[in-house]
């Protein structure tokens, strides 16, 4: 009989862990949704079953990416829309344990393990009948993607024809829809110039929560003792963090001679000066606080901007921007940033550098470091 290798199932990790004991987003074969604000690393598991009773032996793997069914596409350490990247749970060429579904004998060397999106080879000789693994450091590169892209994920191989008995979709979410707190207006009524306070208001804004000011407002009143509804004609909202100008459709208000509570249905936000977009660097740092005792800790950048402003910042590998660890510079020449005040790692999590610009902006890094100071 002929070789015939399948992709029988999957699993989506987190970067954790080690190899062995990392864990995971869904239970084994079940897709995955995943919100992101910026280049989102993950794992990305499969089983590789030989089910024609004929060894398949040195078998190269290549994981690919399908977004929105626009065809397969290698993923490379450069490769847009996902690309494969250094992980904290393994490296490159390590061989897999068994943690998936696969029947027969199992491949325990088939250096199954790959940072650059290939794997198996030489090692890789899978048994009659049998089974082996391999797992990608994967990231969806935020750039590239759009609210509610489908990416369809797979491995081929260039030495066998695959047959895909599952194949994992993933969902890219953007953040929608959340509530916020305006916290006064200034208000204009055609019959006479008013001032007024809301007492409270719910923003549904397209991607983020908003907290702010609405400097003022144009109100039609047709009667003074009734609810008022009216159009805010601009706000500049103050956010956690940058500035926002937009459209509020209407308002239902409450003034100081009779009050009303009410409700901001939804705000249509235009971002002159939109939040930089992040990409990860370097390996990731595992705190283990045990090994440290009492200190106090820094994030310490050396780079330059050569056009506006370009940032630094840690996140952790719950893909979490570290509190305070952001830093920026406008400076043309090479400078030593530090944190403006100290900041806290949590035990057992992984720690990367992000380098992030806005728009036409640019700049430079030549390195990142975690400051630890005894206490």
């Amino acid at each position: 009989m002929a070789t015939d290798l399948r992709q029988t199932h999957f699993r989506f990790g987190k970067d954790d862990g080690t190899e062995a004991t990392h864990t995971f987003w869904q239970a084994e074969d079940v897709n995955h949704s995943q919100e992101i604000t910026t280049d989102w690393t993950f794992l990305l598991r499969f089983t590789e079953q030989e089910m024609g009773a004929t060894a398949a032996n040195n078998t190269d793997a290549v994981f690919q990416y399908n977004k929105n069914a626009a065809g397969w596409v290698d993923i490379t350490t450069t490769s847009s829309v996902v690309k494969a990247v250094a992980v904290n749970a393994f490296t490159n060429g390590d061989a897999c344990t068994k943690r998936l579904s696969g029947t027969g004998t199992f491949e325990a060397s088939g250096a199954g393990c790959t940072e650059d999106g290939s794997s198996g080879g030489a090692p890789n000789d899978i048994a009659a009948n049998g089974n082996s693994e391999t797992e990608a450091g994967l990231q969806v590169v935020f750039a590239d993607v759009a609210n509610n892209d489908t990416i369809q994920l797979r491995f081929r191989s260039p030495d066998w024809t695959v047959t895909y008995t599952v194949t994992p979709t993933l969902t890219i979410t953007f953040p929608q829809n959340r509530r916020g707190q305006v916290s006064w207006a200034e208000l204009e009524t055609p019959d006479e110039p008013r001032r007024g306070q809301f007492s409270w208001a719910e923003l549904e804004t397209p991607d983020a929560p908003r907290r702010g000011q609405i400097s003022w407002s144009e109100f039609e009143v047709p009667d003074v003792s009734q609810d008022r509804r009216g159009r805010v004609s601009w706000a500049e909202l103050e956010t956690p963090d940058q500035p926002r100008r937009g459209q509020v459709s209407w308002v239902e208000l409450e003034v100081p001679n009779e009050p009303r509570r009410g409700r901001v249905s939804w705000s249509e936000l235009e971002v002159p000066n939109a939040p930089p977009t992040y990409t990860s660097y370097a390996p990731s740092f595992l705190w283990t606080a045990v090994n440290w005792g009492t200190v106090s800790i820094y994030f310490e950048v050396y780079m330059r901007a050569t056009t506006g402003t370009v940032y630094g910042r840690l996140i952790d590998s719950n893909n979490a921007e570290v509190t305070n660890s952001e830093i920026s510079t406008t400076a043309t020449t090479f400078q030593r940033l530090r944190s403006a005040s100290t900041i806290s790692l949590t035990n057992a999590l992984s720690y990367r550098a992000q380098f992030g610009k806005a728009g036409s902006d640019a700049g430079e890094f030549l390195g990142a470091r975690i400051i630890i100071i005894p206490v």
